[in-house]
């Protein structure tokens, strides 16, 4: 059987996981990377032997599907031409940074008849898993409240990330939680009341929020959503991770802060979730597999378990919960498309 020939379209912090991942699969090729940094896309493709481009055109002739993993902001444009191309598409999260963006990816997918899927990671993580199988067991009643931080030091806005001004800690970082949540309790939105705040980053020059407070509400029940962007580079790991889940009969805690492992050097350091890690020289950990997930899919001629519709419903939320923000009220979400 011929292999699906894969590709990848913005080839900086997220894309090489895609690469790595591609690369170790025998059931696909890599054959082709696409970035606007003529110099990034030629050293990938020498690192991962294969094809290089600025085109995006170019990169669709050569593919059967592609990952985008531009920045948050500019996901649209590229998504929209592999699938007028006829190609299947992995978008890392979030879907896009705009409502209407999202909903014109996911009619075009569906019109054109190919696999539209986002790379929320956590639904591979072992720990999220566990928490989805304790809640749809009923062992913790009926889901009435949570808690959920997700927050990274100030090295992330400015020094890992050029584009921070066009994202912020809540296109970064609520699309791991507010999805993860939703498939957890297997509930759809309904309403976001939201405040955050601004000036540590403004007075160096980005124009994003420094953290951001949201009550979600999932029906009936309800769940703070918080995140920060301007942690100290003094605390002991680049994110800072936590969760709790209440139900009518119980209650559960995942803490992603503990990975079982310190280290004290000239620095106390404990490890960032293991999403990603060398085994004897193989890439694992949870954050490929939702890539192999597309895999599958292609090879299998199958439906992705996280569709661009559930891209679309984060998507919707975060920006409710930007307007609310802004308003100072609650804001209503719409409903899911179908």
């Amino acid at each position: 059987m011929a292999r699906i020939r894969v590709g990848l379209i913005g080839a900086g912090l997220h894309g090489e996981m895609h690469l790595a991942t591609y690369s170790m699969d025998d059931r696909c090729e890599l054959t082709c990377i696409c970035d606007l940094n003529e110099e990034r896309a030629r050293q990938m493709a020498a690192k991962y032997r294969c094809d290089w481009t600025t085109s995006v055109a170019e990169l669709a002739s050569a593919v059967d599907g592609a990952s985008v993993a531009t920045p948050d902001f500019a996901h649209l444009a590229p998504a929209l031409e592999l699938i007028a191309a006829g190609k299947h598409v992995l978008m890392e999260k979030p879907l896009t940074t705009d409502v209407a963006e999202g909903e014109r990816l996911v009619a075009a997918a569906r019109e054109r008849g190919v696999k539209l899927m986002v790379n929320f990671s956590n639904r591979w993580n072992p720990k999220f898993l566990a928490a989805r199988e304790a809640m749809s067991s009923a062992r913790l009643g009926d889901f009435i409240m949570g808690y959920s931080r997700l927050s990274n030091t100030i090295s992330v806005p400015t020094s890992m990330l050029a584009w921070s001004s066009q994202s912020g800690p809540e296109w970064f970082l609520f699309p791991h939680t507010i999805d993860v949540v939703r498939w957890i309790v297997g509930q759809e939105i309904t309403q976001v009341y939201a405040a955050g705040r601004k000036g540590v980053l403004t007075d160096l020059g980005i124009d994003a929020y420094d953290a951001i407070q949201a009550v979600v509400h999932f029906g009936d029940a309800f769940v703070t959503f918080e995140t920060c962007w301007v942690i100290p580079n003094s605390w002991p790991s680049v994110v800072d991770s936590t969760m709790t889940l209440f139900g009518t009969a119980g209650r559960m805690e995942i803490d992603q802060n503990d990975q079982g492992i310190t280290v004290a050097g000239d620095r106390f350091e404990t490890g960032a979730p293991y999403g990603r890690y060398d085994q004897y020289g193989v890439p694992r950990g949870f954050y490929l597999e939702g890539i192999r997930h597309f895999v599958d899919c292609l090879v299998d001629d199958r439906d992705p378990v996280v569709t661009g519709e559930d891209g679309l419903a984060v998507t919707r939320a975060i920006t409710a919960i930007r307007e609310s923000i802004v308003s100072g009220g609650p804001v209503r979400v719409a409903p899911r498309s179908h």
